[in-house]
């Protein structure tokens, strides 16, 4: 079957599609396709001619090369009476992709853990900085988004740029963050703290994004990086409140912070298995771990401001590494 414009059978050429008779008749990969895989034997079930020479080119079976496929040769040609059988036959082909991809995927889980110096943090819990100043944590989230893997050969493996996390203590399943990566061995780990400048300027969000989450101020000032809120007896506000709203996303304000961290050991990644990375979050870093910022002098903190960048050069050093476990 070819495609049908106007009642002629068309293929694609370097013009354009052109008139031109059928060919592959019954179905026959071209000089070349061996395999039984050959990319022309795509556009030849979807009732396509494929283009000159494409069983030449080396094409990874990936949903991307599948979305390339509808976009460039499928959706220029439809037809009131073919459209239905081809968007069904692409839709397998995409998901026939995706399983793949999974199978040949290892599963790597960061799990984040809150702490208080050397305690466990739990809301409405009591806890002693390092100014010997007390204090409670009732709300504690920050959001983690551009995460990276280095593996020993010094390739770095991405995940995709618009997967944002928030983590929420008080909420463990917040605190669990799964990701598919290719096999390999990796020795570190990279992370950006916050929400990008793109994102903050891009419109309602939805997910974790969603200004429902209270993690939004307003299109002009964009996301709440980090939010740190409680209460101590060495706050001067009323009723001992503390609260820092830390956001921020360009100029000399930024409050973008990435965060590197070495693995102990080398983390083994297999197809079909699943490896994990824990991650500590001491919240006593908040106050004084590059800028000495103690609750007495500065309880808050909710507008983009130079004592906001001083909280986010501090909360950049929170994070360590724990040591990596094999599931």
């Amino acid at each position: 079957m070819g495609v049908f414009t106007s009642g002629k059978k068309v293929q694609f050429i370097a013009g354009g599609w052109q008139p031109a008779p059928l060919r592959h008749s019954g179905g026959h990969a071209p000089v070349g396709c061996t395999t039984g895989r050959c990319p022309s034997d795509w556009f030849i079930r979807a009732g396509l001619h494929p283009p000159e020479n494409l069983h030449k080119a080396k094409i990874r079976s990936t949903p991307i090369f599948y979305c390339y496929l509808v976009i460039r040769f499928v959706l220029p040609t439809f037809h009131p009476y073919l459209w239905k059988q081809k968007l069904i036959f692409l839709l397998v082909l995409l998901l026939s992709g995706s399983y793949v991809a999974a199978q040949d995927a290892g599963i790597v889980q960061l799990y984040f853990e809150h702490k208080a110096g050397n305690e466990i943090l739990e809301l409405d819990r009591t806890y002693t900085n390092d100014f010997n100043e007390s204090y409670t944590v009732s709300r504690f989230r920050y959001y983690i988004s551009h995460i990276t893997l280095m593996d020993t050969a010094g390739s770095r493996q991405f995940v995709p740029d618009d997967t944002y996390f928030l983590v929420k203590e008080g909420d463990d399943m917040s605190k669990t963050i799964t990701l598919h990566l290719p096999p390999g061995n990796y020795n570190q780990l990279r992370f950006m703290v916050g929400v990008d400048s793109l994102k903050n300027v891009s419109g309602a969000q939805s997910g974790a994004l969603d200004p429902l989450h209270g993690m939004f101020w307003t299109w002009k000032t964009g996301y709440i990086m980090a939010k740190l809120e409680g209460r101590s007896p060495a706050s001067p506000l009323q009723h001992r409140m503390f609260e820092y709203h830390i956001g921020g996303f360009s100029g000399e304000h930024s409050v973008l912070q990435t965060v590197t961290l070495s693995l102990p050991h080398t983390l083994t990644v297999t197809a079909g298995a699943t490896a994990g990375i824990r991650i500590s979050a001491d919240v006593n870093k908040w106050f004084s771990a590059r800028h000495r910022l103690p609750i007495a002098d500065h309880p808050a903190c909710t507008t983009i401001s130079t004592l906001a960048k001083q909280f986010s050069e501090n909360y950049l050093a929170m994070f360590a590494i724990q040591k990596p476990e094999a599931e």
